[in-house]
């Protein structure tokens, strides 16, 4: 049991530090979950961080998850990078990462629907820094034409 114990404290050492190499990120956020930068902040990497700097760009997501009366439901995610403009708002990424799901064996109360909006958006989040990490610039990110200012 000692070693169960030993190994889990090891574990979670090493994820809090995985999360925090990553740097930091700021997310504009359009689902109904509280605060969604702490549902994708271990999924933000290191090389997106470097690529688009918070004091510059924005992640945007959007989520939901609909459950059916009748029992499951379903979510559907968009997540992008968009720059900071100068009046502190972002645009719409015109580069998105879409994301769905659909649920139909099971009752959906409030707390399923929570979790399946940010799984859904994790699973956006995750693309997107897929798309980064594979790409030698992270080219997650198109530019509208003559506003993006970085």
């Amino acid at each position: 049991m000692k070693s169960a114990k030993i190994i889990f404290t090891v574990l979670c050492g090493f994820l809090i530090g995985v999360s925090a190499l990553a740097g930091e990120f700021k997310i504009h956020c359009f689902a109904d979950l509280g605060e969604c930068a702490s549902k994708i902040e271990g999924l933000v990497s290191e090389k997106f961080t470097r690529h688009y700097p918070a004091s510059h760009f924005h992640i945007v997501v959007i989520a939901e998850f609909q459950p059916y009366g009748s029992g499951g439901g379903v979510g559907y995610a968009l997540a992008g990078v968009s720059p900071l403009l100068e009046d502190g708002t972002t645009q719409f990424p015109i580069h998105r990462f879409a994301t769905t799901v659909r649920i139909n064996d099971r009752v959906m109360g409030p707390y399923d629907v929570a979790e399946e909006t940010a799984e859904v958006m994790r699973r956006s989040v995750e693309q997107m820094m897929a798309v980064c990490d594979r790409s030698p610039d992270c080219a997650v990110h198109i530019p509208y034409p003559g506003t993006d200012p970085y």
